[in-house]
């Protein structure tokens, strides 16, 4: 039972990291683009919480961050 607990936190601790990475890829996305230098009427915070409301970047962004090193490295 044990090692069905270690595995299943494993599993969680990776799927809160990959959303964290998705949050990182959109801030990156919104540098290169530009999309970030009109943010002082809304400031960083608000861009943020607009984020959180956003479930399907969440939704994507992992698939993105799974799928990618699929791809990648198991040439599925």
């Amino acid at each position: 039972m044990v090692g069905y607990l270690g595995v299943a936190s494993a599993f969680l601790i990776l799927s809160f990291y990959s959303v964290v990475a998705g949050w990182a890829l959109y801030y990156w996305w919104g540098y290169v683009t530009g999309m970030m230098a009109d943010m002082p009427d809304i400031g960083y915070g608000g861009s943020f919480e607009a984020l959180l409301l956003r479930t399907m970047h969440h939704y994507f962004g992992m698939r993105y961050l799974w799928g990618l090193p699929c791809l990648l490295f198991w040439e599925v």
